[in-house]
């Protein structure tokens, strides 16, 4: 008997092991004076690669299911965003859908905005968005205002947005035009004043720094992405410059103390997987995305004359080099594209990395059949094309550098990359 309870005191024990507790949401929430959501920078980001080992807690969905669990507990948070939110055009749509779901209070214009013109105006137009902004030296360069104020428990929280440099106009006028923003008479009645602005740390710098100067209220400025490297605000002069985190992987929560007299700000870094589960409707509207982008693709390309050639396919290397020919055709990079067709991922931002023909010809391997091709031996080796004619091995790359591979295996598509050990799980057998 006694081996017997030994054994299952072990086991007891071993279920007593303390773990380390799951970050959460901050105890004083509820409590803060003012709550600030901010997001910044998402270059048209839907959800995580299907690469990534972290693509479940990352995307649209478990961000706006984040801004939802934060909304139930302060109701009054206000939600902002800096602008540099649109990708390729193409999602657009679906990313100012999303958006309004979320219920942003205001979203900058940056210069990925305004550079598609007329096109932004009437997606804004179809899906309508809060949006802040301004060209030059005159509002009226955009079709939207470049500040608004906000009733929160009790406080006029004044919200503008950085003016950029118009065509032929200096920074230093965007500048001016900018502080100018800040000293009407609607921002001077604040009680609190917030800069959204995509000028880079040099830019928000000397705006905080001409704030101070000019005995101008400029409380929080809510930068762009040079600022996520932050976990504290920076202060210079009566301005604090804030942390920020890319939209759909982080957002960036600011408090400010709700004691009387205090301006104190706090801010945490909260990963979407906070939300614990992600929105279906966006959720919805994403894959409902990607299948479309994928039927037009596949339609393209079925549309598409077959280009010539520019590099030698992995089949003709194969009729020289059979045993590497065999070994990659069983390895991950062959069947990079049967990956795709999996997840429902046949679309151009995948393509580029799944497809060596789509990347450098701009053309699906085989428009009749969506799992040809993947990451071939030209990939990695070269187009080949002289060491077909020669047979001289001077004509190929051997070993791939690492640099090549960085293209692809990037921090967010595989965050877990390491060289030498991925380059084990490719490498041809002789």
């Amino acid at each position: 008997m006694r081996p017997l309870y030994v054994a299952l005191t072990g086991l007891v024990l071993s279920a007593w092991v303390p773990q380390p507790p799951e970050p959460d949401l901050p105890a004083g929430l509820q409590d803060a004076r003012l709550v600030i959501v901010h997001t910044t920078n998402n270059a048209g980001f839907l959800k995580s690669c299907a690469c990534s080992k972290k693509k479940d807690i990352r995307g649209l969905a478990w961000q706006a299911a984040l801004i939802d669990r934060i909304r139930a507990l302060a109701p009054h948070a206000l939600v902002l965003d800096s602008g540099e939110l649109v990708g390729e055009p193409e999602s657009l749509s679906v990313l100012l859908k999303c958006y309004r779901r979320m219920g942003y209070d205001a979203v900058a214009l940056g210069p990925r905005e305004l550079a598609l013109g007329e096109a932004l105006w009437a997606a804004v137009a179809a899906d309508p968005i809060p949006t802040l902004g301004m060209l030059g030296e005159e509002p009226s360069r955009t079709p939207c205002s470049a500040a608004r104020t906000f009733r929160r428990n009790g406080l006029a929280v004044y919200v503008g947005a950085a003016a950029l440099p118009s065509d032929g106009q200096s920074a230093g006028n965007a500048k001016q035009a900018t502080l100018a923003i800040l000293q009407t008479e609607e921002a001077r009645n604040a009680d609190v004043t917030i800069l959204l602005s995509q000028k880079g740390a040099a830019g928000d710098i000397a705006l905080a720094k001409a704030a101070a100067a000019q005995n101008t209220q400029l409380d929080l400025i809510l930068g762009g992405a040079d600022w996520s490297s932050l976990t504290v605000g920076v202060r210079l002069g009566g301005t604090i410059i804030a942390p920020t985190a890319s939209g759909g992987k982080e957002v960036v929560l600011a408090l400010r103390d709700g004691t009387p007299g205090e301006k104190k700000w706090h801010f945490y870094r909260l990963p979407t997987s906070l939300a614990r589960e992600p929105d279906p409707d966006v959720a919805e509207w994403i894959e409902d995305y990607y299948r479309e982008r994928q039927d037009t693709v596949r339609t393209l390309a079925q549309s598409t004359p077959v280009k010539r050639l520019t590099y030698v396919r992995a089949e003709e290397c194969g009729k020289c080099h059979r045993p590497q020919y065999v070994s990659w055709k069983v390895a991950k990079h062959a069947l990079a594209m049967e990956a795709l067709v999996t997840q429902n991922r046949v679309v151009p931002e995948c393509l580029v990395c799944h497809s060596y023909r789509f990347r450098r010809d701009g053309v699906l391997a085989d428009a009749s059949n969506a799992a040809a091709g993947g990451v071939e031996c030209a990939s990695c080796h070269g187009v080949g094309l002289l060491h077909a004619i020669s047979e001289e091995p001077q004509h190929i790359v051997r070993a791939p550098a690492e640099e090549t591979c960085l293209e692809c295996h990037t921090p967010e598509r595989s965050p877990d990359f390491d060289f030498a050990a991925y380059l084990s799980h490719i490498r041809h057998k002789e």
